[in-house]
């Protein structure tokens, strides 16, 4: 499992605990996406802080190289 960081990730405020627990569910869930992966499991985390009218905001993205959950179930 290769995990990658990239991109600034800033501070925020909040719960501490619920954006920890957050954070590490798409971890988590990212990890087991790509458990059977043929090359090694990839995670990357993207952080990106907003500017101009968003200033302030932060952005927190995961993606993984899993197989998906194929269609749509909403």
């Amino acid at each position: 499992m290769k995990i990658r960081f990239e991109g600034t990730f800033g501070e925020v405020e909040g719960d501490e605990g619920f954006l920890r627990q957050a954070l590490l569910n798409l971890a988590r869930n990212a990890a087991e996406a790509c458990a059977s992966a043929e090359h090694g499991g990839k995670v990357l985390v993207r952080g990106e802080v907003a500017r101009g009218d968003e200033a302030g905001s932060q952005q927190i993205t995961v993606f993984d190289n899993g197989r998906g959950s194929g269609q749509p179930r909403c």
